[in-house]
């Protein structure tokens, strides 16, 4: 079963360095590879090395509260609904 998002929830990672503050999207690219919990993009839209990545906002902005890249709010003490079901079905995949 597909994973349903918002379309307009979806960002690349130009979007996720400047919502983030960093520098620029190498950036965001660095912590990709760097960090394993760093959400994976949900598509990348092109072959290679500079492949374009798409992302679904809430899961980076749920990553960011939970390292100290955000302000953790109230609604960020729990994972997205959406990431646990992702997480329950790479469980059962392996």
């Amino acid at each position: 079963m597909a994973r349903k998002v918002e379309v307009d929830q979806l960002v690349g990672a130009s979007e996720i360095s400047r919502r983030l503050g960093l520098r620029n999207s190498s950036h965001v690219h660095q912590i990709r590879q760097a960090d394993p919990t760093f959400p994976p993009p949900l598509v990348q839209l092109s072959e290679g090395r500079s492949g374009a990545f798409v992302w679904y906002w809430p899961d980076v902005e749920w990553w960011a509260k939970r390292h100290g890249r955000l302000p953790l709010t109230d609604d960020t003490t729990q994972q997205p609904d959406l990431d646990r079901a992702r997480e329950d079905q790479d469980r059962e995949a392996m």
